[in-house]
This record gives structure tokens, C-alpha cells and sequence, in this order.
């Protein structure tokens, strides 16, 4: 009889038990996968991480192959193959573009040869821009917290856009927010410095159509707003070191994305916030990458900046 397994991503789940007894659960060890993850915008670049996939249930180091061979096709057209870009110490190795400049409505194709593995190979169209039309930032309180340091923020954070109208296909997004910090060095303190912080969102925003994802922003499917001009609130609450700078502004981006994108970023974020593998109900990977597992997918976006009130 056929098991069903779980693979896990290096570096998206980290599991950790303590027992008694080792107690042997009578699980064969399922064959690795090449796991492939490349997002690209429109225009470019594209980077790609190449793991090993292991199960749940396995106690090893994350296997990064360096001799992989990544070739890159439009339309079934050569476009270039991606170079390894030398490992630094501590960091997650990964192969990149030199030139890709992708557009808006033509088919992407990835190849992927790792020796011992079969090729596997993915494809991905870039849906046209949706154009966000509004965006506010409120903030609600700046409480500092003497104890350790910091200043907790709580915002509310709104943005707004027109879905296009009803042509028979879902319409994904990735909505995310960017917090401006900026702050004065030099001997005179004259020079303004700013850095940008992704904004994460908790997962108590989650619906059957709208998933915080765990980097920032959030993933949303416009089945609840279709063809509307939709307006989205969300809370959040934020504790920074207090000499990191003031917060000034907020970056709001909009991703158009297709399908794999959603629904993989989507089991990702349900698995990690899920503590209890390997014995929960398990989340399934979406996976669009053939003889592998992981997403290959573009998206355009656009930006639009606010004040903080």
C-alpha cells in the first residue's frame, strides 16, 4: 500500500520534539525531489533556489546542489541559462539571470538538470498590471516599552483597486506594505538615512480568500470582489528597536499573480503556521514545477506611497 508523504521545504518548517522513547512509526523514506522556487517580476531579474526535498520525519542538513543546470525559454525560444552565484558564507545559494527582461503575457519555461534526478521543468505566464488607486495609513498608538528598548506601533493600513471586470478566470494578488523608516546621521545630524521594512501581517486575517503570507502582505483571490473596486483595511501592530528610526510612510506594492503563486505561497504559509507536523491533518504543497515540487512564477506589480496620519 502506498503511503502518503509530506515533504518539507528547507528553511519554510522547522520541527522539534521531545520524547521518552524512540518509537519507530514503520515510515519508509520517500526518494528526494529537486525543490525549485523562482519568482520573478515583470522586467526582471530571476533567482532560483535548487534543494533537495526530505521528509518530515528526516534529521538532515539542507542539501543546496551547486552544479545544477538552469536554462531559461520564452515561448520555447533560448533565452539564457542562470549562473550560480557564488555561496557566501551563512547564506542560501542561488542561480540568477544576466539579462532576462520578462514581459506581460508570454510563456515562460524553466529547466532544471541536476545529475541523479530527472529534468524538471516549469512554466509561467505574467498576468497584466492591476494599478492600486488608493492607499492610507493610519496610526492608531506608539506605546515605548522601557523594559527592553523599543516602541510597539499599531497602524491601520488601507489600499484600494478595481479588480477587472468578470472574464470567466480567477484573478490572484500579493499585496504587500513597506514601512518607512527614516532617521538623521552625520555630525550635525543633517543627513536623512531611510530603510524599508516589509510589514508581516498575522495569520488571524486568514479566510477561505485571503492568506497572510509569511514574508509580508497578504494573498488574495478575487472571488469575494469580483469585476469591484475594492477597498481592504487590515491592522497591525509592530515593535522596533527605538533608535532604528521614526516611522514615516508606508510603500504599499500590488502584485498581479497567476494561479501557482497563490495557491503555492498559500500551503506554505498554512504549514507553517501549523505546529503539530507530522501528525496534524496535513497541508498539501501546490506544486506547478514537473518532476519536482516548488513554484516557478512571475507577476507584474505596481506602488503607491502614504503618510502616516
Amino acid at each position: 500500500m502506498t503511503r502518503p508523504w509530506i515533504f518539507v521545504f528547507p528553511g519554510l518548517l522547522f520541527l522539534s520534539a521531545t520524547c521518552e522513547r524512540t518509537v519507530d512509526l514503520g515510515l519508509e523514506d520517500p526518494d528526494p525531489r529537486l525543490a525549485i522556487v523562482g519568482t520573478f517580476p515583470e522586467g526582471g531579474p530571476l533567482t532560483v533556489e535548487v534543494t533537495k526535498t526530505r521528509s518530515v520525519l528526516a534529521d538532515a542538513s539542507t542539501e543546496y546542489p551547486l552544479n545544477a543546470v538552469i536554462r531559461l525559454y520564452e515561448d520555447n525560444r533560448f533565452l539564457e541559462q542562470l549562473v550560480l552565484s557564488p555561496p557566501e558564507e551563512g547564506a542560501t545559494p542561488f542561480y540568477q539571470t544576466n539579462q532576462f527582461e520578462s514581459q506581460a503575457g508570454r510563456e515562460y519555461r524553466l529547466e532544471v538538470r541536476v545529475p541523479g534526478f530527472p529534468m524538471a521543468e516549469a512554466a509561467s505566464v505574467i498576468p497584466k498590471k492591476v494599478t492600486l488607486d488608493e492607499m492610507e495609513a493610519f496610526q492608531i498608538q506608539a506605546l515605548e516599552n522601557p523594559e527592553n528598548n523599543t516602541v510597539t506601533y499599531q497602524y491601520t493600513l488601507k489600499a484600494a483597486f478595481v479588480d477587472p471586470s468578470p472574464n470567466q478566470q480567477k484573478n490572484y494578488y500579493h499585496l504587500l506594505f513597506f514601512l518607512q523608516l527614516e532617521k538623521t546621521s552625520g555630525i550635525l545630524g543633517d543627513t536623512a538615512v531611510q530603510e524599508f521594512r516589509s510589514i508581516v501581517l498575522s495569520s488571524s486575517i486568514n479566510t477561505n480568500y485571503q492568506v497572510a503570507h509569511y514574508e509580508g502582505g497578504v494573498l488574495l483571490e478575487d472571488t469575494p470582489f469580483e469585476g469591484e473596486y475594492k477597498w481592504l483595511e487590515f491592522p497591525v501592530t509592530l515593535e522596533l528597536p527605538k533608535g532604528l528610526g521614526t516611522p514615516t510612510g508606508v510603500v504599499a506594492a500590488l502584485r498581479s499573480v497567476p494561479e501557482e503563486y497563490y495557491r503555492f505561497f498559500s500551503a506554505v504559509n498554512r504549514q507553517r503556521v501549523n505546529p503539530d507536523l507530522p501528525f496534524a491533518e496535513p497541508v498539501i504543497l501546490f506544486t506547478n514545477v514537473r518532476n519536482g515540487v516548488g513554484v516557478f512564477s512571475g507577476y507584474s506589480q505596481d506602488f503607491l506611497a502614504a503618510r502616516i496620519k
